[in-house]
């Protein structure tokens, strides 16, 4: 166990008065040491001696100093006092104060200029350079002039239905290009927007927008169902009246002012209510402002990792449009697929991102090399773990790594903190004030704490928001009086707990209440009792945050199986009266789970108009069989991806295979001369007329001319393969129908004709169709499915190799029956040598045989 204390305070009571002690006392030496780590020794006399013994490994020569000068205040103040209030003693002498309140926070930086804030900034990059590129998104790129015509078109769209300063326009949209358009063209209309996730609970959604009293809410067309019946107008981004050219009437210049809201973001709230948290648009150009006055690194291109419902978007999305950089937008289906986002990353050139601790080491640990490119990476949201700043440096030594911390209500963030080595302690720090920012730590009485001393940290300065959208009291309660400045300004209560260390940087030690961080997530135990409370076979309910990581295997199992035992009517029924009441708890309302030692599946159905069935029982059969197939898919997966081959990511580099002279394993390696061989042999089937697509070496077209074919139609693009292959290979062949068409094939669709046999194996033109068509893809061939329907005659036969990962897929069944009437597949067990340069890396293939039928 513990000690039960480690600091005393000793009052000596020798030596003796004279009149008790027949000894002449002429001097006293006081030889003190102590066995706790501190102790305080009053020695009487003429004067008062107080002599302070401290373990030297515990309490630095700095930290004893203090602590004699605290002592010195409080006595000092004694002394001058006849009667004082213990609570109004001072501790902290006149240097230490100075620090804390004045040196620690001397960040002043000049005031915003109303013709200097974001949106004209953004504006001027746009103008300067209208043809960078400003946002990426699955394979399409927006320039800044694109991005700025159709935000301004979208702006005039809304300031015909008279939207204007001062309203609130709200937007729930996933994820996209035109979630960033909206934003703007409300900016731009003198509107402050109003981010809303789709994915959130139909309750809290209505209670959002109906709380934030929206003048006009845009969506997309499909998402209408998910928003239902609301009290305001909704425009979809595909309509007409969000999309109006310019014309003479049109008043296209909106002046801003610095106490102009920019935008309301919801947090979590401790009685189930969201709250919105007000920010103006001097807030918005204080905190975008301070990001380029500390980074030093320019942003080429920021990863944008968190939902636009989260403030942490604010950061990338301005930060990078006001330096001229490119925004990517990862797949709204794959935003926390780490393979997949360690690809875009290295793919896209991303120079910044920016997300929870936890995520980030998830990517470090998924594709560092992959990383490699990366300038600067941010963390925040949540305590970031000691060992973090150690992997990082060790995996990815020429990238800076920073700590951000801030409350939504300060305006994203305000204090950072480097690291360069790994955390001392037990912890990251979070770092000094950024610009124009004020921090105090501060006890129950709202006093400067010392240094060193933990008490709650309250945030004042240009980030200070104006509180909670129609919530006065709460905004009272949070929002107080600096009782440290003289210009009547505010200061926000965070409600977390820190400490300063020795050279004036804050660690982060805690919450003074129970609110709790989840994967950058703020989650009130209240919140969830209050809605289990109100349930009427609960009397009374007690939520505690538990780290799971920490508990025993068997604890944990043990949990898992007790919940899982409840019968799904009562856990749909459950879960659907907690929706109701406004909480999100992530678990399917009406669904079902697949839960093993290995992964969980949950599907949940946010409308009952989906997938609607005649009978309920029938719906739930079909949800049942999707969640039956993906679990046998998975357990599939975990079978046979130890027959994956490492490769190498040779030809995944940037190139154009039009003007690139590649080596001949590059064009085909010599594993693939069997698949080469069984595919010629499917499409020759009828000895007719062939079109194949990829000349390549030439190894496929010798094969399908030993078959016999009355015609060979070869597309081929590559300048080396026609030269240094097909010409020679042509030369010999003089007496056969074959005809080359040279280039794309996407360019010469209209002139090639129909035939009996079509075979693909092309790669990649360039990087573009790689991640378009190849990693966002379910197979290369599937963007030729409709070309090759279209020119192959009625019974003809369509052949092409996939992994036999991908044949596995139903979405790939899918995809052949919509262009084909039947198909057959074919598996071949290859030896494939680990240093494969080609792109599909697997240990087998599939040869893919699709028929048109007869007479279609």
């Amino acid at each position: 166990g513990s000690d039960l204390f480690d600091t005393i305070l000793v009052t000596e009571n020798y030596p003796a008065a004279p009149q008790e002690s027949p000894l002449d006392i002429a001097d006293v030496y006081y030889d003190a040491h102590s066995s706790f780590p501190l102790a305080l020794i009053i020695i009487p006399g003429d004067r008062l001696r107080l002599l302070l013994i401290r373990d030297a490994a515990r309490y630095s020569d700095r930290t004893v100093e203090r602590m004699l000068d605290h002592l010195e205040a409080l006595l000092g103040a004694m002394g001058d006092d006849d009667d004082p209030r213990l609570g109004d003693l001072p501790r902290l002498g006149a240097v230490e104060r100075h620090r804390l309140e004045i040196e620690w926070n001397d960040t002043a930086r000049p005031a915003p200029d109303d013709r200097d804030l974001v949106p004209r900034q953004i504006e001027h990059r746009a103008a300067a350079h209208p043809k960078a590129a400003a946002v990426i998104h699955e394979g399409r790129t927006l320039t800044y002039g694109q991005l700025m015509e159709r935000a301004d078109a979208m702006a005039r769209g809304l300031r015909r239905m008279n939207v204007g300063r001062g309203d609130r326009v709200g937007i729930c949209m996933n994820r996209s290009p035109e979630m960033i358009v909206g934003i703007l063209a409300a900016l731009k209309a003198g509107a402050a927007y109003v981010p809303l996730d789709p994915t959130y609970p139909a309750a809290r959604l209505a209670h959002m927008i109906d709380d934030a009293c929206l003048a006009v809410l845009i969506t997309r067309e499909r998402l209408q169902p998910t928003i239902g019946d609301v009290s305001c107008r909704v425009a979809c981004i595909e309509s007409e009246a969000l999309n109006v050219a310019p014309d003479t009437t049109d008043t296209e210049a909106v002046t801003l002012e610095p106490d102009d809201l920019a935008y309301v973001i919801y947090t979590s709230g401790s009685t189930g209510t969201p709250r919105g948290v007000m920010v103006s648009h001097a807030n918005l150009w204080h905190s975008t402002t301070a990001r380029s006055a500390y980074y030093e690194e320019p942003v080429g291109c920021f990863l944008l990792l968190s939902s636009f419902s989260f403030d942490s978007s604010v950061a990338g999305l301005f930060w990078t449009l006001t330096q001229g950089g490119a925004i990517c937008i990862p797949a709204e289906a794959r935003a926390i697929d780490t393979p997949y986002l360690c690809a875009l990353i290295e793919k896209c050139g991303v120079t910044h991102l920016l997300g929870i601790a936890s995520f980030y080491q998830q990517l470090l640990e998924t594709g560092a090399t992959q990383l490699e490119g990366l300038k600067v990476a941010i963390v925040a949201g949540e305590a970031c773990p000691a060992d973090l700043p150690a992997e990082h440096h060790r995996l990815l030594p020429g990238t800076r790594l920073f700590n951000e911390y801030g409350p939504t209500e300060a305006s994203v963030w305000c204090t950072v903190h480097e690291s360069t080595a790994a955390a001392p302690g037990d912890g990251v720090p979070i770092g000094r004030p950024i610009a124009n920012t004020r921090l105090y730590v501060l006890d129950a009485h709202r006093d400067m704490v010392p240094i060193g001393v933990p008490g709650e940290l309250h945030v004042a300065g240009a980030g200070i928001t104006r509180g909670y959208w129609n919530d006065p009291e709460r905004t009272e309660q949070r929002f107080l009086p600096d009782p440290f400045a003289s210009n009547g300004a505010r200061m926000y209560r965070t409600g977390d707990l820190v400490r300063y260390d020795d050279d004036g940087i804050l660690e982060f030690l805690g919450r003074t209440d129970d609110q709790v961080k989840i994967r950058g997530h703020r989650v009130e135990p209240g919140e969830i009792e209050s809605a289990l409370s109100a349930r009427a076979d609960v009397s009374e309910a007690v939520v505690v945050a538990t780290d799971m990581t920490d508990r025993p295997e068997a604890d944990v199992g043990a949990l898992e199986s007790r919940l899982g035992r409840l019968e799904p009517d009562e856990a749909t029924r459950l879960l659907e009266q907690i929706e109701r009441q406004g909480g999100d708890t992530g678990a399917p309302a009406s669904g079902r789970t697949r839960r093993t030692r290995d992964y969980e599946l949950i599907l949940r159905m946010r409308s009952d108009a989906f997938v609607a069935t005649p009978r309920p029982s029938q719906r739930q059969w079909l949800v049942d069989q999707l969640l039956n197939e993906a679990a046998e898919d998975l357990e599939h997966l975990d079978r046979i991806a130890g027959n994956l081959v490492p490769g190498t990511d040779a030809t995944t580099k940037s190139f154009e295979a039009e003007r690139t002279a590649l080596d001949d394993q590059q064009i085909m390696e010599d594993w693939q001369v069997p698949v080469m061989k069984a595919m010629a042999e499917q499409v020759t089937r009828s000895h007719g007329d062939v079109l194949e697509i990829g000349f390549g070496r030439g190894v496929s077209a010798g094969f399908i001319q030993d078959c016999g074919v009355r015609s060979h139609t070869i597309v081929e693009v590559n300048d080396h393969s026609v030269t240094a292959h097909f010409e020679p290979w042509r030369a010999r062949l003089a007496d056969r129908d074959i005809r080359l068409v040279h280039g794309r094939w996407q360019d010469h669709e209209d002139e090639i004709g129909l035939f009996d046999g079509i075979f693909f194996h092309a790669f990649p033109l360039n990087e573009q169709e790689y991640v378009e068509h190849v990693i966002n893809s379910i197979t290369f061939a599937g963007h030729f499915f409709p070309t090759a329907s279209k020119h192959l005659k009625p019974g003809g036969t369509f052949t092409y190799l996939t992994t036999e990962i991908d044949s596995l897929s139903r979405r790939h069944q899918r995809l052949i029956l919509q262009h084909f009437d039947s198909y057959t597949a074919s598996l071949i067990r290859l030896k494939i040598p680990e240093n494969t340069q080609d792109t599909w890396w697997a240990d087998s293939m599939v040869i893919i045989r699709a028929e048109k039928a007869a007479g279609v």
